[in-house]
């Protein structure tokens, strides 16, 4: 999970369809991947809970002054000797908006203002 994570916040949407279930790839196209990247700053991951095809996270992603966050449960499975991303379940969770003095949710423990404002 950390390194789709870290595929979404450089945009590299190769490895993002390269490790995704033949399912799910078929759904997606690399245009929306890319749209999604470039939308959202990718901050930071906390990782809940894991066992073998599960994990639990919550992403924390920035637009503007906008802190949204991603709480899934996902769901893997294995294909051709390798994990690939397959389903999530979402959990509603609030924007927050952030004012220039909170802190940044990146957790550098700077200002938002100083650190990913814009």
């Amino acid at each position: 999970m950390r390194s789709r994570f870290s595929a979404f916040a450089s945009g590299n949407t190769s490895y993002l369809l390269a490790t995704s279930s033949v399912d799910l790839a078929k759904s997606l196209t690399q245009q929306e991947l890319i749209e999604t990247c470039d939308t959202f700053s990718f901050v930071h991951l906390d990782v809940l809970n894991h066992d073998q095809d599960t994990v639990e996270f919550i992403a924390h992603l920035l637009l503007g002054d906008q802190h949204h966050q991603i709480h899934e449960r996902s769901h893997f499975i294995k294909q051709n000797g390798n994990w690939k991303y397959d389903t999530g379940e979402l959990s509603d969770t609030p924007i927050i908006k952030l004012n220039r003095n909170d802190l940044c949710p990146c957790q550098s423990g700077k200002k938002f203002k100083k650190c990913h404002s814009v």
